[in-house]
């Protein structure tokens, strides 16, 4: 009875500094012993980011996501996200925290990259969130962005021409004959009236300068030029005074800047405009650049799901056998946990 007892308590150690190794060997494993402090930044979007998701400094691990809470502000939801980092690790206070992949098939991290500050951040502290690197994400904002300028623009834009091809058509359809006729008709007319219309108009022309130039007219041209230098003359005098030349200059100053304003303001927008088209050309080549990488990844894991279905029996039928095994072990260890420490004996022993 006494070597019973003994035996089940040397089992009971023997099972608790095995789960005590397993607990400490995870826990060393995961980093959990290291002493942390919290961090949080925002998100629009948390795609692919949830509690125990990597966080880097400069490509080095220093922590993890520990909880993702979404918020409402201002109408809009955005997302924050908690992070457990190293204790004392230096974070300058102008570091960006990105949602990055290490690699086109990679999980999800999040990347913190040093900023130029001489301060740190404190615990608790908001690192401020920076522009998604992922390659995937950047060309399908990019999409969307030309599907919306093709929906809210484009598309309408084509359906008024078509329906303005289809008016005309339909208004043309019956009178393209009878408009064809009438302007050959109009250009006969014209064609043989032609010289007449153009003698009255010399005629009529002469009799104007008749008219124009006989004295009484003439007399009341010049009273109509004496009139109107006084009138010039009233003009300069009321008009353009000294205070009002002063509000002309002030102008015709204030036109000029807006001038050199408006022209350094298009010359950056065309230097924005050369910046995009960079960008754009930057993104089509990367697309075409890891378009192989891509079509080579998935080769790859198609060739490995074939595998994996083609042994799938023998697997499964490893896995029953030593799940029969097991069962079997722990079975007899019920009936008998002395087995653990001094074996079973073998069918030759002596009885």
């Amino acid at each position: 009875m006494r070597s019973n007892r003994i035996n089940y308590i040397a089992v009971g150690l023997f099972v608790v500094i095995v789960v005590a190794a397993f607990v400490a060997f995870f826990a060393v494993l995961s980093g959990s012993t290291t002493p942390r402090e919290t961090y949080f930044t925002e998100y629009d979007n948390v795609g692919g980011v949830r509690a125990g998701t990597a966080v880097q400094f400069q490509g080095y691990r220093i922590g993890e996501v520990t909880a993702i809470e979404p918020r409402k502000r201002a109408g809009r939801i955005r997302f924050r996200v908690e992070m457990a980092l190293e204790r004392d690790f230096p974070i300058p206070r102008d570091s960006t925290a990105t949602i990055a992949t290490s690699s086109l098939l990679g999980g999800v991290n999040i990347q913190i990259r040093g900023g130029d500050a001489g301060e740190t951040l404190p615990p608790g502290a908001r690192i401020e969130p920076g522009a998604s690197a992922d390659l995937f994400t950047a060309v399908s904002n990019v999409a969307s962005q030309i599907n919306q300028l093709s929906a809210g623009g484009l598309e309408p834009l084509l359906s008024r021409v078509r329906g303005a091809a289809r008016a005309l058509s339909t208004a043309t359809e019956g009178n393209a004959p009878r408009i064809a006729e009438n302007l050959k008709t109009a250009t006969r007319a014209l064609a043989e009236d032609g010289p007449a219309i153009a003698r009255e108009l010399r005629a009529l022309s002469r009799r104007m300068n008749r008219e124009m130039l006989d004295a009484e007219t003439s007399g009341d041209v010049t009273r109509g030029l004496d009139d109107l230098a006084a009138a010039s003359e009233k003009l300069n005098a009321d008009v353009l005074s000294g205070e009002n030349r002063e509000r002309i200059r002030r102008s015709l100053a204030n036109l000029r800047t807006f001038s050199a304003r408006f022209t350094t303001l298009a010359s950056e927008l065309r230097a924005t405009q050369a910046e995009l088209n960079t960008l754009a050309t930057n993104l089509n080549d990367q697309v075409e650049a890891n378009g192989d990488a891509v079509r080579s990844s998935v080769r790859d894991l198609q060739h490995t799901l074939d595998t994996i279905a083609r042994h799938i029996d023998a697997i499964t039928n490893n896995l029953e056998g030593t799940s029969r095994n097991m069962n079997e072990f722990t079975r007899q260890i019920r009936r008998d946990p002395s087995l653990l420490l001094r074996g079973r004996e073998g069918p030759g022993a002596e009885r």
